[in-house]
């Protein structure tokens, strides 16, 4: 049975499981590169459908034609939330640690304190 591949949003084939193992071999294609075989009902992973056997073919009404692709899935862009409330905390900690360090040589003036701290 042959093999039908996804790649750069075309469908290439028929080849044989040989050729598609070549390809993955060469890096021509990756491992979730999708793939179908007559009979099956979705594409798989390449290496899914390496892996697995010839489907049997039940009737003479067996698509011989691949299935529309799965909808494209875009990823979530990452969440910045952990780290700008980490920086945040940080932030706060260190202005605390700064007051406290300073805090002693402060005057109690109006004026604005001079601390030699180093930062």
């Amino acid at each position: 049975m042959s093999f039908y591949l996804h790649i750069q949003e075309q469908v290439e084939g028929p080849m044989t499981a040989a050729d598609v193992q070549s390809r993955l071999d060469r890096g021509q294609i990756t491992g979730d590169t999708l793939a179908w075989r007559a009979g099956w009902p979705e594409w798989k992973t390449v290496i899914d459908a390496l892996q697995q056997p010839a489907p049997a073919r039940t009737s003479e009404t067996d698509t011989l034609t691949p299935p529309p692709l799965p909808a494209r899935t875009v990823p979530a862009p990452p969440s910045y939330a952990p780290t700008l409330l980490l920086a945040s905390i940080l932030f706060l900690v260190d202005g605390w640690l700064y007051d406290r360090a300073c805090l002693p040589e402060c005057s109690s003036s109006l004026a604005l304190p001079s601390c030699s701290f180093a930062r």
